[in-house]
């Protein structure tokens, strides 16, 4: 290997530290050293650099300059002649001979690359007959690479980037030092280590690296996980360094040191055998693994294809493993003693699958099982017993079918995976390895809240946990998030500790404020430190959202009385309570979307849409036509989050019914209507026909109450005839709760009297042509066969709406709208206008609410006094035709 220790690059460095280039070129050198021992990259058998062969590489030019295929310039430096050596030159660029484009009257051609540089005052040089000066980096390779090897070069490897013109000119320079055709056999050039997204290389003078020191202090296993990314991936191919990268690969070396660790058990406790078209087939395909991977690393040594072959035999080997035990019952020792041995093919295949990962030059803690961090020599052995111990009972367990013993063996397992140690059953044997436990990761993490560290190594922590949670699949999460809501909640006993202090200890006023602000303190969970340091990394508020998506999800699982609730629902109220602060309306910003903004946007307003699905991009189109405006709240730490989306037609008067706004033809597309409303001063009425909250991990945060007002003012400003303002609502739950009543009505017939009148039951009876009214009315209703009966639909109205309005206005819940849509607009300020009939015939429509929906009026002037009614009073304010629907209906 050729050090570099004298160029351009370290001359301007040394000069600006006030260093010497050869204390600056040792200090990187001795850095470099360091970081491949410590990334298990072998040395090199031979190390030059390029200061102590000087005269080698002055030989080199001279000879040159004596076969007239160089010469020196004025100012001492010596230039290579491409005109001289054309024939051997363009093999991975064309030339480049024009005389007319010179170096300032150096350089005979633009194309004459520096063989030495001409000594200037203040940097090192060395004398030579052809003038005082420097090598250029082309001719040092060169020269250095010659006197080891010769003329003739097998392989030569390095960066895609130095293809042109660094080694196009190093083959130029050999081959007119050697009068050779070829100096080079093989050039091997790797891919850039890229940036996600592959815009840019990582680089030291892009200003952009991940140090290999960074790299490192990630975790233990970063060296042999960065080497597994390299493998995964073809040298020549450019690789994109991300969290999700090292992850997967960390993922991937977990994978076969596990299967190491179950095939060392396996061989070491086990007299298993298989049967002989078993072991053929795992023989056979450990042969045609083996031949695979040869073939792979002839072929331009690609690694990736040997990282999945060997994938593929792991993947195999455990199939089949699992297979053979479930046909024997689970017992891996009552075999016949007639089949052959297993252990020895097992025992093949991972010295085999060892071999690999050793050419790949995995380290040589490679084994299996991986090391616990603890000072304790006897840690692992006692780890063994105890799992041994276990192993046994769970054998009694499954031989005499003892659900209990099964079960604590199961909560031993479970226990001990919070705390990083993961049990493994295959038939009756059971092994153990390192995990990334839940545990120890928060752990971890947790622990720096309480001792003084550094920003950097908070930050670095912090986001080494959100990744480890983002790899997780669903039970690994439920796991996570009940290690942290339990182990690291509100300690009962300390805050006792310190409410005892403060009522028994008479203190002055000074040491009372320090012990309020202690109690303070404990009675905060230690997760509330660790989401506010989320919180601070890039994308961190979205990845808090998406949590606490994942934690209302588990709050669904889990019984109120379970031991367990109080701690999540303690988490979800600390969480909710952060999110309430960082969400609050001032950090909101209103967008109008239209069809000119992002593709990403635009997918993401049709993928939100949860009251009118789209079905097409045109449909999307449409929504964003000149007669309609769509808003959405956006918050600066999720740019390209819509948190909630607003959808509003603008009409002439108030709409009844979807018609005018959403309609579908017989083709099933939406067609938009009412293009008149294209000109400013004939728009009167905004419609807010959709409006969506699309994070989840939101809930409880209320955002849409705002943007209905800021979207109105925004109107205003636009269509000066704007005087009207209405939402067109849909009643998601109506048509569930009718028919509770219908079902309590066919099992007592007082509940009839609550549904139709007298003359209303006997006429629907003799249009249903039944007395079992109640159960043939569900029936019209779920399959909307009532729909093609005009004289059914005539008799329904009243009921449906009346029975909608007592839905509407009469059912509670707290004394508040039990319709959740009506309590979102009431609460808003807005008046319950309207109850349209046949107001939404589309499927959903029908399905959730018989096809009525509500217009929820909004009087700006009156809005703020109304929601005071409402949420002080809970008082619904209603326009004179809901009251006139009332009174009809005889509604008190």
């Amino acid at each position: 290997m050729n050090i570099t220790d004298i160029d351009d690059k370290l001359i301007n460095r040394s000069q600006q530290l006030s260093v010497s280039v050869t204390e600056l070129a040792r200090r990187y050198e001795n850095e470099f050293w360091t970081d491949l021992e410590e990334l298990n990259v072998l040395k090199p058998d031979i190390i030059v650099r390029v200061t102590d062969h000087i005269p080698v590489i002055v030989d080199l030019i001279r000879k040159l300059i004596d076969d007239t295929r160089a010469y020196v310039t004025i100012d001492g430096s010596v230039y290579f002649d491409l005109e001289k050596c054309e024939a051997s030159y363009g093999k991975f660029e064309p030339a480049i001979t024009d005389k007319q484009a010179n170096g300032g009257g150096f350089k005979k051609s633009s194309g004459d690359f520096a063989l030495w540089k001409g000594s200037k005052e203040g940097e090192p040089s060395w004398q030579a007959d052809f003038g005082s000066g420097r090598p250029g980096w082309h001719t040092e390779c060169s020269a250095l690479a010659s006197a080891i090897f010769g003329n003739n070069v097998d392989i030569h490897a390095g960066g895609i980037d130095l293809r042109f013109p660094h080694h196009e000119n190093e083959e130029a320079i050999s081959c007119a030092h050697h009068s050779c055709g070829q100096w080079v056999n093989y050039w091997l050039h790797a891919g850039h280590l890229n940036l996600p997204g592959g815009s840019a290389k990582m680089s030291k003078s892009l200003g952009n690296c991940v140090t290999i020191r960074d790299l490192l202090n990630q975790s233990k296993l970063a060296a042999d996980s960065f080497r597994m990314a390299c493998a995964m991936s073809h040298y020549r191919a450019g690789m994109e360094y991300s969290d999700e990268l090292m992850s997967t690969a960390e993922a991937q070396l977990h994978k076969f040191k596990s299967f190491l660790t179950e095939c060392d058990v396996f061989v070491s406790q086990s007299q298993f055998v298989f049967d002989s078209n078993s072991l053929y087939a795992l023989e056979s395909k450990v042969a045609k693994a083996k031949c695979d991977v040869t073939e792979a690393l002839k072929d331009d040594f690609n690694t990736a294809k040997v990282i999945r072959t060997i994938t593929e035999l792991v993947s195999t080997t455990n199939k089949l493993l699992r297979t053979t035990m479930a046909s024997s019952g689970g017992n891996l020792s009552n075999q016949s003693s007639t089949g052959l041995s297993g252990s020895v093919v097992i025992a093949s295949l991972a010295n085999f699958v060892r071999d690999q990962c050793s050419i790949l030059g995995f380290s040589s803690t490679f084994t299996g099982r991986e090391r616990l961090d603890t000072d304790d020599k006897n840690a692992e052995d006692i780890l063994d017993v105890l799992v041994a111990f276990r192993q046994n009972i769970r054998n009694v367990g499954l031989e005499n079918k003892n659900g209990a013993l099964l079960q604590y063996c199961d909560a031993l397992r479970d226990e001990l995976k919070m705390y990083g140690i993961e049990i493994k059953d295959r038939g009756n044997l059971s092994s153990w390895n390192k995990s990334a436990s839940s545990h120890t990761i928060l752990y971890d993490v947790l622990k720096l809240r309480d001792i003084n560290t550094s920003n950097s190594i908070i930050d670095s922590n912090v986001t080494e946990l959100c990744d480890y949670y983002k790899c997780l699949d669903q039970d690994a999460k439920k796991d996570f998030l009940l290690v942290l809501a339990c182990k690291f909640a509100v300690h009962h006993d300390a805050v006792c500790k310190v409410a005892n202090t403060l009522v028994n200890e008479h203190c002055d006023t000074h040491v009372s404020v320090r012990i309020h602000e202690r109690l303070k303190s404990t009675l905060t969970p230690k997760y509330k430190w660790l989401f506010i340091h989320v919180g601070r990394q890039e994308n961190g508020v979205k990845f808090l959202v998406d949590m606490r998506t994942d934690l209302l999800d588990l709050l669904k699982q889990f019984a109120i009385s379970d031991n367990n609730m109080p701690y999540l629902q303690q988490l979800n109220n600390t969480l909710r309570e952060l999110l309430l602060l960082w969400f609050s309306v001032g950090f909101l910003k209103l967008e109008r979307v239209t069809w000119k903004s992002s593709c990403e946007m635009l997918q993401k307003i049709s993928d939100y849409e949860a009251v009118h699905p789209m079905r097409s991009w045109t449909d999307l189109k449409k929504r964003m036509g000149p007669d309609r405006r769509c808003f959405v709240y956006t918050h600066a730490s999720m740019p390209a989050e819509p948190l909630v989306i607003l959808h509003t037609a603008l009409r002439g008067e108030i709409a009844s019914s979807t018609s005018g706004i959403i309609r579908q033809d017989n083709n099933n597309n939406e067609i938009q209507l009412n293009t008149e409303y294209h000109q400013p001063d004939r728009v009167k009425a905004a419609i807010f026909y959709s409006i969506s909250a699309t994070q989840q991990g939101l809930q409880g945060i209320e955002l849409g109450n705002y943007i209905i007002k800021r979207v109105a003012t925004e109107l205003s400003k636009e269509f000066p005839k704007l005087d009207q303002f209405s939402s067109l609502s849909p009643i998601p739950k109506f048509k569930l709760w009718f028919f509770d009543i219908l079902k309590s009505a066919h099992n007592d017939s007082e509940f009839a009297r609550e549904i139709f009148t007298s003359d209303e039951l006997s006429a629907t009876m003799a249009a249903l042509k039944t007395e079992n009214i109640f159960k043939e009315l569900m029936k019209q209703l779920n399959s909307n066969c009532w729909l093609h009966n005009r004289e059914l639909v005539i008799l329904l109205e009243p009921v449906l709406m009346r029975m909608c309005l007592r839905y509407l206005y009469l059912e509670k819940k707290r004394g508040y709208a039990l319709d959740s849509v009506a309590n979102f607009h009431l609460r808003n300020g807005a008046e319950m206008w309207r109850i349209n009939w046949m107001a939404d015939l589309s499927a959903r429509g029908l399905t959730t609410s018989c096809g009525i929906m509500v217009n929820y009026r909004y009087y700006l002037d009156e809005a703020e006094h109304n929601s005071k009614s409402y949420i002080e009073n809970k008082q619904i304010v209603i326009s004179p035709l809901v009251q006139d629907l009332l009174e009809r209906n005889h509604f008190g």
